[in-house]
């Protein structure tokens, strides 16, 4: 028998515990690191930010029929286009509406300045536009997709809730440069507007928790340029509506004079900081219109014949194509033709209410088969949904200031029957021209052929075409981390090129549809 092999032991490596203790220094060190960035977060990131709302189509008047009615080929859309598209996007309001009604948080994506905020211009950018209907004399109560709407309750509802300190959905003491200040002009807009069917409903102490609240926007401080308006309409509307505010009455007239200050000439004011912009039209003449409605006799001269001046020259920049997309705040572009619709009331010497109603119908058709209302709100784009073009101030109420054409036509219609009217070509459909402005230094141009209009910023180099910058996957991926918006700021490309253009919007621009 053969001797047995030696049997070799087998010596397994002495333990290493150093390993293990990598690996609780590994663990510790992620959880320090995201609780690093959970701190960091909460201290830094926009409150509410990603408790976004899914977007929600309206049954009652439905994105299709908007959209057929939209895309008729007669030069004047139907009354009842503008009236289904205030139902579809009144649908809308009321499904984002919070629990008490005072603010509407609206899908889409967030500002800097939080939810909060957000919902709060969600419902005081939208309410105008239902007074001006409930003033226009149409019906108070609406069949929704199947909800029984009351306007005037619904309106009573949110403005009691977030004027009373003692409500969950407080709208809050204001601070200077609130954004709430700015907002609490469409607030004083809205309710002169609808006095008959609102302010008249309030008890006396609704109305003094109501204009105690408003008046805090008189004791703030506020920007210059076109938010100095808001305190402005806030004392207006307030003692249009029998409020005492006698103890403003010098603010009021000092803060009117330095606004008349930024008046260039020609109709335009220069809206630091960005200078001469839309916010002429959507913003400036805008308010001017309905301070000069609240308080009849007041700066009446200066008021129309800035709307004239501004209009002869503005009507120039509407075309089918819509207008050149310009500026900042682009997704309000649907207000554009506001100061038109103003300027044909105040001085219809200058533009006749048919073709304000024209340039109303061609931009409202291009913008709405293109993309600018989905969800039952206006979307976050200069056509459809574009974060690049979108500043980061803007959430998703902002746009739905766009609705300010609207909110005029509806207002003007029961004394001029404005819908009805017969309309009137605008310039670019009577021929070619090119139009110089010296106050503005800029030359509008229009291509009877093909209907494009063309802004040249004469001041600018004459080779200058700067691309907008995209949206990236990188800029999304910091805004998951940080909780805060890091859309691309595309200022220097919507201000300094030499040329915009309806033929050329920069960005993607497609028929919805198609």
């Amino acid at each position: 028998m053969a001797a047995a092999l030696p049997i070799t032991p087998v010596h397994s490596h002495p333990p290493r515990p150093w390993r293990k203790w990598i690996l609780v220094a590994l663990l510790v060190a992620m959880a320090l690191v995201s609780a690093g960035l959970f701190v960091l977060r909460e201290m830094r990131g926009v409150p509410g930010w990603g408790q976004g709302v899914a977007a929600v189509e309206p049954v009652g008047v439905t994105r299709a029929q908007i959209l057929a009615e939209m895309s008729g080929t007669d030069r004047a859309l139907p009354t009842r286009a503008y009236e289904d598209l205030f139902k579809y996007l009144l649908e809308g309001f009321v499904t984002y509406r919070s629990p008490i009604g005072a603010r509407a948080y609206l899908p889409g994506a967030g500002s800097e300045h939080g939810r909060d905020a957000d919902g709060l211009e969600g419902f005081m950018r939208f309410i105008p536009l239902i007074s001006a209907w409930l003033g226009s004399g149409r019906p108070e109560r609406l069949n929704l997709g199947g909800r029984q709407v009351d306007l005037s309750q619904l309106l009573i509802e949110g403005i009691v809730a977030g004027t009373d300190p003692h409500n969950p959905e407080y709208w809050g003491a204001l601070r200077d440069y609130d954004q709430a200040a700015y907002e609490a002009g469409d607030l004083a807009t809205a309710l002169w507007l609808s006095r008959g069917q609102v302010w008249s409903r309030l008890t006396p102490a609704q109305r003094d928790q109501v204009g105690a609240w408003m008046r805090q926007v008189l004791d703030v401080k506020v920007y210059a340029g076109n938010w100095s308006l808001s305190p402005l309409l806030v004392y207006a509307g307030l003692r249009a509506l029998g409020q005492d505010v006698h103890r403003y009455d010098e603010r009021a007239k000092t803060m009117f004079e330095r606004f008349k200050t930024t008046y260039k000439g020609a109709g335009w004011f220069d809206d630091q900081p960005s200078g001469f912009d839309y916010y002429n039209s959507w913003a400036i003449h805008y308010n001017l219109f309905w301070l000069s409605r609240m308080n009849p006799g007041f700066e009446t001269s200066f008021i129309r014949e800035a709307q004239a001046d501004f209009a002869g020259f503005f009507k120039h920049f509407f075309g089918p194509n819509g207008v050149p997309m310009f500026g900042r705040s682009v997704c309000y572009r649907m207000g554009a033709a506001a100061g038109l619709l103003t300027a044909s009331a105040m001085a219809p010497e200058a533009i006749a209410p048919g073709e304000a109603m024209r340039a109303l119908d061609a931009s409202t058709r291009f913008f709405v088969t293109h993309g600018s209302v989905a969800g039952g709100t206006v979307t976050q784009g200069f056509c459809g949904p574009d974060l690049s073009v979108i500043d980061i101030y803007s959430g998703q109420g902002s746009c739905q200031m766009g609705l300010r054409g609207l909110v005029v036509a509806f207002f003007l219609d029961p004394s001029m029957r404005l819908f009805e009217t017969a309309r009137r070509p605008l310039p670019v459909e009577l021929g070619d021209f090119s139009l110089h402005n010296p106050v503005t230094n800029w030359t509008i141009s229009g291509r009877r052929d093909d209907g494009h209009v063309t802004l040249t910023i004469d001041g600018n180099p004459s080779d200058a075409q700067i691309p907008l910058q995209p949206y990236t996957l990188r800029q999304q991926l910091t805004e998951m981390l940080l909780l805060k918006p890091r859309r691309p700021d595309n200022h220097h490309a919507l201000y300094s090129s030499r040329q915009y253009s309806t033929s050329n919007f920069g960005v993607a621009c497609p028929r919805v549809g198609s």
